[in-house]
């Protein structure tokens, strides 16, 4: 067995149902939040994901191995500036919150709460091994997070 561990999945999804990840673009566009958290994801394109899980059946030396799945990083201030560029018209917010304010908010409000123990903590999360042992190239980030933007947006999700 190999174990393809990805960051935060982005790009189109396939259908109608999709995680926590592509709620996380759909709430930044929503203009919902006056700030956004001191926090940052390991970001991935899915269909990297999809490419290394195939990779994987084609290299038989990676059973037994882990491999993380990261085609960069993006702080949640960057997330939105690169949405807030692409969207002007939209109110995206990108300015940073305090981490103390977070906190006080998570106590009102779940998907804040889950958070929390991120704040200021940075993922370093690398990829490196699955493009050197699995061959895989990784997508820009920035790229696959305005994918996902588009899609929403087209199926009027936000």
């Amino acid at each position: 067995m190999t174990t393809i561990n990805p960051g935060l999945v982005l790009g189109q999804p396939i259908g109608q149902r999709f995680g926590a990840s592509l709620a996380i673009v759909e709430r930044a566009l929503s203009g919902k939040d006056p700030m956004v958290p001191n926090v940052g994801f390991p970001c991935v394109d899915v269909r990297d994901v999809a490419a290394s899980h195939i990779a994987a059946l084609e290299h038989p030396e990676s059973a037994g191995e882990r491999f993380a799945c990261c085609g960069g990083y993006l702080e949640f201030s960057k997330f939105a500036a690169i949405l807030k560029a692409q969207y002007p018209d939209r109110k995206i917010a990108t300015r940073v919150a305090p981490n103390l304010l977070m906190r006080f908010l998570a106590l009102f409000d779940p998907t804040i709460r889950g958070i929390v123990p991120a704040l200021g903590q940075r993922a370093e999360v690398s990829g490196a091994k699955a493009q050197a042992q699995l061959g895989i190239q990784f997508r820009d980030v920035s790229d696959s997070l305005l994918e996902t933007a588009a899609f929403l947006l087209k199926q009027d999700r936000v």
